[in-house]
């Protein structure tokens, strides 16, 4: 049995390759740890595999609360914790970089080699520069940690983003890493192939 770790799980992103992993390996736990715990809107296709996923409400600064929260093996963890409503610098790397540091304090004390991070193609200047210092720390870690940078990600039931997808598939013609990425192609990306 394989036990995954997501840090942000219980958002759109996350509850999505919560599905995705079930989907590769249905012999699983899931442990996801958010700030809220288990979303109040779970999605229809989740409910079949509730059983198997814990939803764990935890702050990602404190990492001795954050140890309680964790099962005693983990097999593949997922940093999915980002944000972009920072006033300042400092309060960006709060939100993106700090939890990047958190994912690489967890894979050193549990032994994980192996993970995924989200980071971004686009959002504001300090959004991004907080994006690609968390994915620099990770990639000079020496773990194998896969990461992905979607521009905007959407589901055709999210309507009030239709307009903007279609904006940026008419830029990602001319740019293909402006262009707008289903929530499941992106889930697809975060989840190994293998373990």
């Amino acid at each position: 049995m394989y036990q995954l770790v997501i840090l942000g799980g219980s958002g759109y992103i996350g509850q999505n390759v919560c599905q995705q992993w079930f989907n590769r390996f249905p012999n699983s736990q899931i442990t996801s740890i958010t700030r809220h715990g288990r979303p109040q809107n779970l999605i229809p296709a989740l409910h079949q595999w509730e059983s198997k996923i814990t939803w764990q409400a935890g702050d990602i600064t404190d990492y001795k609360k954050i140890q309680t929260l964790l099962p005693a093996k983990i097999d593949y963890l997922i940093n999915l914790i980002g944000g972009l409503a920072a006033k300042t610098p400092a309060e960006m790397a709060q939100l993106n970089i700090l939890p990047a540091q958190m994912m690489l304090r967890i894979m050193g004390a549990y032994q994980v080699n192996r993970g995924s991070f989200v980071s971004a193609a686009i959002g504001s200047k300090d959004f991004i520069n907080a994006k690609q210092k968390a994915s620099q720390l990770l990639q000079e870690s020496g773990r194998s940690i896969k990461i992905v940078s979607p521009s905007l990600v959407y589901d055709a039931k999210r309507k009030r983003v239709w307009p903007l997808v279609a904006l940026l598939y008419i830029v990602g013609i001319f740019s293909p890493k402006m262009r707008p990425l289903p929530v499941k192609v992106v889930a697809q990306q975060l989840v190994p192939q293998t373990l």
